[in-house]
Formats: structure tokens, C-alpha cells, sequence
């Protein structure tokens, strides 16, 4: 079975962009010339293209346990006969939730949580989770390690044309 391959709008200097901002988003246009021998002017036009297409953001990443919140966990959450827009927009207001996707079936939630203690994520549980109507844990999961963070993730090269 042959696979069709769409063809993207990128070449070798977005990949070599992205690879280098991936590796120190701080990376000056000189210094991003002296590597893909690119001119600066060209470096800061797709730059910008990219961050337009959507295919870039430049965000400082925060990491949580240099400010105490090592502990990570996974929870799973069905939502009965909730609206899930709305708790959605709860979830997003609670400072420990990082991470919120729909599940496999409309009425599951998958949530990343950070905490201090587990003093802080008990409360989550038994207080703010709770306080939701309709919201039902299914399961979690401690974090003990994260080995790949989305902030690692890159496209594979060969999607890249020259």
C-alpha cells in the first residue's frame, strides 16, 4: 500500500531554523546565518512565516520543579452529562492543570496536573475536582519521570524538501 504524501510548504532552511531555535530560541539571526549560510534578512522573513503559518511559536518554556512543582500527574476524567466546554474552561482556570485533551470518547478528559506536595494535590482531588459537577475521575497516574517532553518534539527531516 503506497502512502500519498502531501506536500508541505517547507524546505532544508525551515528545518535548520527550527532545529536551531529548538536547541536556544534566543539564537540571534547572525548566528543563525553563520549555520545554515542563509542572509539574516531571509532567516527573519521565515521566521516570521513560520510563526504566521502557526508551525512556530516562541515561548519561554518554564520548568516546574525549579519553582517546587515536581510532582506530575496524569488524570483521567469522564464527564457525565457535563458540558464539556465548560468544565474545559474551569480546568484551564485551575493553576495546577498544564494540559487538558478531549479522550477517545467525547466525554473523556485527559488532564496533566502539577503539584508541590501531596498535601496540594490531594485537595485537587477531593476540593477543586470535586467542586465539578458531572466531572468523574476514572484514573491517574504519578509522573515519577518525564523522559520526552512535547517541548523536545520536532517533524521528521523527511518531510522537509529542498
Amino acid at each position: 500500500m503506497s502512502r500519498t504524501t502531501i506536500p508541505l510548504p517547507f524546505d532544508n532552511l525551515d528545518y535548520q531554523i527550527i532545529r536551531c531555535l529548538n536547541e536556544d530560541a534566543r539564537m540571534s539571526a547572525v548566528d543563525l546565518e553563520k549555520v545554515t549560510k542563509a542572509n539574516q534578512r531571509t532567516i527573519r522573513k521565515r521566521i516570521q512565516r513560520l510563526i504566521d503559518m502557526g508551525a512556530l511559536r516562541l515561548r519561554a518554556v518554564v520548568e516546574p520543579k525549579v519553582f517546587g512543582f515536581g510532582i506530575s500527574v496524569d488524570i483521567f476524567v469522564t464527564l457525565d452529562g457535563a458540558d464539556e466546554a465548560d468544565v474545559i474552561e474551569k480546568l484551564g482556570e485551575m493553576p495546577p492543570v498544564t494540559y487538558i485533551a478531549t479522550g477517545q470518547n467525547a466525554e473523556e478528559l485527559s488532564l496533566e496536573c502539577r503539584f508541590q506536595d501531596m498535601e496540594a494535590m490531594e485537595a485537587f482531588f477531593k476540593h477543586d475536582l470535586a467542586s465539578l459537577e458531572g466531572v468523574k475521575v476514572k484514573g491517574y497516574a504519578l509522573v515519577p519521570r518525564i523522559v520526552k517532553n512535547i517541548d523536545d518534539w520536532l517533524p521528521p527531516a523527511e518531510i522537509f524538501r529542498d
